[in-house]
């Protein structure tokens, strides 16, 4: 259907009414943590053997298979997540894809601890595909644009040059994508997003 275009993303989840809707538990950090991991692993083991057999802690499978395989070989593996300590090190063992929300200068700092957790586990950093999420406000108003840019969730504000030299920030420190939410942008986000696509990020 995607014509090999599916990223699958995990990340050890943080949003508790999420959870309770779809009756999953809520469990502590430190084991939403450790099922983060035993979940990489196991993901990764299906969608490459022809069985899976695996024994963790929370996740167990005997001569599991997973058909049909993915076009994708193998297919990438996003995960989202900026905790420096443990989903970073994990996102440097098992991840083709990071993600998170976050200004230029936090993904700058948090790039370089990724890094140097690839460093760690011998692997090369640039096998990892960065990606970042934030709000974007296409605005001439530059008192709002300011105040938007001042709010603690990663914020794109400013009229077109401006969001053009921001997102170049994004690109320079070595971010390969950029998501944006759309519910920002109201009633006119197709126009909005015309603008983005055919003016500002058309280069």
């Amino acid at each position: 259907i995607s014509g090999g275009r599916v990223v699958l993303g995990l990340g050890s989840g943080w949003q508790e009414n999420e959870h309770q809707k779809y009756g999953i538990g809520f469990f502590s950090t430190r084991e939403r943590l450790l099922r983060l991991e035993e979940a990489c692993q196991l993901i990764k083991a299906l969608l490459t053997e022809v069985e899976t057999t695996f024994e963790g802690k929370f996740y167990r499978l005997e001569g599991a298979p997973l058909e049909p395989k993915p076009i994708q070989s193998p297919l990438p593996l996003l995960i989202g997540g900026g905790g420096e300590t443990v989903t970073l090190k994990i996102t440097a063992r098992y991840a083709d894809e990071w993600n998170v929300w976050g200004t230029v200068d936090t993904l700058k700092h948090k790039m370089a601890i990724l890094d140097r957790h690839c460093e760690t586990v011998h692997r090369d950093p640039a096998e990892i595909q960065r990606s970042a999420v934030a709000l974007m406000f296409l605005t001439d108003d530059q008192k709002f644009a300011a105040r938007m840019r001042g709010n603690a969730q990663a914020t794109i504000a400013g009229n077109r040059n401006q969001i053009r030299d921001i997102v170049g920030g994004y690109r320079d420190a070595g971010v390969n994508e950029l998501i944006v939410p759309d519910f920002t942008m109201g009633e006119d986000k197709l126009d909005i997003l015309d603008i983005l696509i055919n003016d500002v990020f058309c280069d």
